[in-house]
């Protein structure tokens, strides 16, 4: 029996991998076309043991979407699209505009244009689109007179007084923390956050026009081995680790109290495969995450603790960053409902998997590298 074809954007990306080997544990034949950013790939990749068996296994193409006459002939046959490639940096896509806008948007619609065009000889009949959490923006909070609110946009006075809590959008009282489900208004509040939202919407539009099933995955902060150790602009864990490592000190942003829902690249790679199976649902948008929030204070007490290092008084900046958000969680309910379970592996030791991993790369963050980012968002007015 032929295997069915999978083509994979971003197969060759810290995701892409991940999905990639689970694919062909599964049984498919796998496909991957990327464009080795240089922000994000690095010298190690090309000896690392999960990069030489998708060379080995995979028909690897090395081009940007946009050159779609260098992959035409591997999407021909190709049954699934799962489209993983994304400028993620939230702060840096404040003021890159352009560069996230072509990343994230023109390059998707490079693609599926060319799917259109091919409609009569077409075998795509399923695409899996990589989202975001960005899209809900603030996303919602308990207020303790109206319950559950849509959270007001940051007050820039507010946050100049310290004080970092998002508001109700009726009374102006302070929000605790709730889950974000798909049902709820989506507000991003950075440019990154749009072009997301932007790719759901087209997508949607393009599959329902063409008769083609999608799947939408709005992903948490994904983390795990082999995230890219020298991208200052994106991944906390891996900038966490470098400082950690190298001795030097962690600076958290506002009260260091902000919640995330960190989430182990195995977990989205599963989902990824999931949503290829015939037997479960399509033309759906689901949160993936752990469920679980975290403060970063308490996420870098981890790390210390992963990287056998005594944990320092953790004292924040209280700065802040325009496009940040207060709290981020997911809801899982509608993910469980239709892909099922999956056991996600414990925070403490995926980051204990990260931190023993990294400790292997040359190629990592200077303290100037971090220093040009910030300065970039200060020259910007995007960074108090």
């Amino acid at each position: 029996m032929k295997k069915e074809k999978v083509i994979v954007f971003g197969g060759l990306g810290f995701i892409g991998r991940y999905t990639c080997d689970k694919l062909i544990k599964y049984g498919y034949n796998v496909s991957i076309v990327d464009n080795l950013d240089p922000q994000i790939h690095t010298k190690e990749l090309f000896t690392n043991k999960d990069f030489q068996n998708l060379i080995e296994n995979c028909k690897v193409t090395i081009t940007s979407v946009s050159n779609t006459s260098h992959y035409l002939n591997e999407l021909s046959d190709a049954t699934y699209v799962i489209y993983l490639p994304s400028a993620t940096g939230t702060g840096q896509s404040m003021y890159k505009i352009k560069n996230y806008v072509e990343s994230n948007l023109m390059e998707l619609a490079a693609l599926i244009e060319l799917i259109g065009d091919r409609q009569s000889d077409n075998k795509v009949k399923r695409i899996i689109l990589s989202s975001s959490r960005a899209v809900y923006g603030e996303s919602y909070g308990l207020c303790p007179k109206h319950g559950r609110m849509r959270a007001k946009h940051r007050d820039i006075k507010n946050l100049e007084n310290k004080n970092f809590m998002t508001q109700c959008t009726i009374c102006d009282r302070n929000l605790s923390p709730d889950y974000s489900n798909e049902n709820d208004i989506c507000d991003p509040i950075s440019i990154y956050g749009s072009t997301k939202l932007a790719q759901e919407l087209i997508l949607k539009n393009f599959c329902e026009a063409h008769n083609i099933n999608y799947t939408i995955f709005r992903y948490q902060n994904v983390y795990g081995r082999g995230q890219s150790m020298n991208n200052p602009y994106t991944g906390i864990l891996s900038i966490f680790v470098n400082n950690i490592q190298n001795e030097r000190p962690i600076q958290l942003f506002e009260d260091g109290l902000s919640l995330r829902d960190f989430v182990n690249v195995d977990t989205i790679a599963e989902y990824n495969c999931r949503a290829l199976q015939n037997n479960l649902p399509y033309n759906v948008t689901c949160n993936v995450g752990s469920g679980i929030g975290i403060t970063i204070k308490d996420f870098v007490k981890q790390i210390y603790s992963a990287s056998n290092k005594i944990t320092p008084t953790l004292k924040p900046l209280l700065n802040y960053r325009k496009g940040d958000i207060r709290n981020g969680i997911a809801d899982l309910s509608f993910l469980r409902k239709q892909y099922g379970d999956y056991p996600e592996i414990p925070l403490n030791e995926g980051i204990k998997q990260f931190c023993d991993h990294s400790a292997n790369y040359t190629n990592t963050l200077s303290q100037s590298d971090l220093n040009q980012s910030f300065e970039e968002m200060k020259s910007k007015g995007l960074m108090s």
